[in-house]
């Protein structure tokens, strides 16, 4: 099942918007485009940190994985997350217009899931991804931040707040994290498939 839904944070009297998808039919093409941060296949968490919230983390053959602290519904001052920032690829915002990432929310995660960023002058941004996707499943998350108002310059930290456990600890599992310039490739696929037929009307 794939979501849409608009996400962002008022910026004065206009919202700075991003849209949401999950589970999108295609992910980001493999290609000159893109532009891979993390693939989190190789044996190590690739220049992420993590915060004193977590409490353990490792490897699987392909994805990375981190434990969040028990109850940090009951105690808010905690905050799991990871980050990276060191050795982070240059991210031209004029440039990359598309954030995806593959993400398992364990069941009883009940926070709100945050996606945040950092531009050159030092401000952070952070983005809502919907509850109701901690069914322990693997789902696509991917932004379109092209009517981003706050995406500009250069990003210089990328980042992923896992909300509050209200029981246990939580799993969350990560497999990959993309940025690319173009979107999806469904729809210039459908005007190549159609050019044809509208050409060959065209000329009776």
């Amino acid at each position: 099942m794939m979501l849409v839904a608009m996400v962002g944070l008022l910026a004065s009297s206009a919202q700075a918007a991003a849209v949401l998808t999950i589970d999108p039919t295609t992910p980001l093409p493999d290609d000159t485009n893109r532009l891979s941060i993390s693939e989190w296949n190789s044996g190590h968490g690739d220049s992420w940190s993590i915060s004193a919230d977590i409490d353990d983390y490792g490897n699987t053959a392909e994805t990375f994985w981190v434990t969040a602290v028990e109850d940090t519904i009951a105690n808010p001052s905690t905050d799991p997350y990871i980050q990276r920032y060191a050795n982070l690829p240059t991210i031209d915002t004029a440039t990359y217009k598309y954030v995806e990432f593959k993400l398992k929310i364990p069941t009883g995660a009940s926070d709100v899931i945050q996606f945040c960023y950092r531009i050159a002058a030092g401000n952070h941004y952070f983005r809502d991804m919907t509850t109701g996707y901690d069914d322990g499943q693997f789902h696509v998350y991917q932004f379109d931040v092209s009517a981003d108002a706050n995406w500009t310059t250069t990003i210089t930290k990328l980042r992923l707040d896992l909300g509050g456990i209200n029981s246990a600890e939580k799993t969350f599992e990560f497999d990959y994290f993309r940025l690319s310039s173009v979107p999806e490739p469904v729809t210039m696929t459908l005007l190549l498939i159609g050019l044809p037929f509208a050409l060959r009307r065209r000329r009776r």
